[in-house]
C-alpha cells in the first residue's frame, strides 16, 4: 500500500472529516501566484486524500486531548491576523527566517522585538492549534519541508517538530487521533 491509500485508510478509522480534494487547477494557480511549488508530499495530499479538515464531531471531540484542525490551502495566511488581504506572491516567495537556531528563546525575542520575523514569509499555516498556537509548513529556503509550531507570543519561540515531512508529520497526527479515538469508545 502506498503513502496515499495509507493515509486514506487512517483518515477514515481516525474519522475525521475532511474537505474533498483540491481542484487541480486551483492548487496550479496558487503556485502560479505565489511564485512558488508547494512541497511535493503536501501537494499530494491536497490533490489526492483531502483540503483541509475539520476536528472530529463534537461529541467525540469531549474524549479528544488534541482539538486541532487542518487548514485548506485557501487559509494559507490564517496565523496572521495583523495584515489584511497578504499579497500571496511577495509573502510565500521571501525566505523564511525561522530555523533551529532561532527556534531558541533568546533569538527569538530579537527577531519579534526588531520585527524581523513575519509569519507569512516563506510559510504556510496547515493547522489551527487553538488557543493562539499554529503549525507552519516552511516551503521556501534550507528548511522546505520542514513544519515548526508557533503561538503568538513572543516568550514562546518556535519550535520544529521531530518530522522531517509533511507525510511523516500527517501520519503520525493520524495515528494519535485513531489511538484518542480508540480510547474514547466505552
Amino acid at each position: 500500500m502506498d503513502t496515499i491509500d495509507r493515509l486514506k485508510v487512517k483518515v477514515k478509522r481516525a474519522r475525521f472529516q475532511l474537505n474533498p480534494p483540491i481542484v487541480p487547477a486551483e492548487l496550479e494557480r496558487f503556485e502560479k501566484v505565489s511564485g512558488i511549488t508547494l512541497p511535493a508530499d503536501y501537494r499530494a495530499f491536497l490533490l489526492q486524500v483531502g483540503n483541509g479538515g475539520s476536528k472530529p464531531d463534537w461529541p467525540l471531540s469531549l474524549f479528544y486531548r488534541d482539538v486541532s484542525w487542518l487548514l485548506p490551502l485557501d487559509c494559507w495566511d490564517e496565523s496572521c491576523w495583523m495584515i489584511d488581504n497578504p499579497d500571496l506572491s511577495v509573502r510565500l516567495a521571501q525566505p523564511c527566517p525561522v530555523t533551529p537556531a532561532v527556534a531558541t528563546t533568546e533569538a527569538w525575542e530579537i527577531l519579534w522585538d526588531n520585527d524581523e520575523w513575519d509569519p507569512l514569509w516563506g510559510t504556510i499555516a496547515i493547522e489551527d492549534c487553538g488557543a493562539g498556537g499554529f503549525l507552519s509548513l516552511i516551503v521556501t529556503g534550507e528548511y522546505r519541508d520542514r513544519i515548526f509550531y508557533w503561538g503568538d507570543c513572543p516568550h514562546l519561540p518556535p519550535k520544529f517538530i521531530p518530522e522531517t515531512n509533511f507525510f511523516e508529520w500527517i501520519e503520525k497526527r493520524l495515528d494519535g487521533w485513531i489511538e484518542q479515538y480508540s480510547r474514547s469508545i466505552f
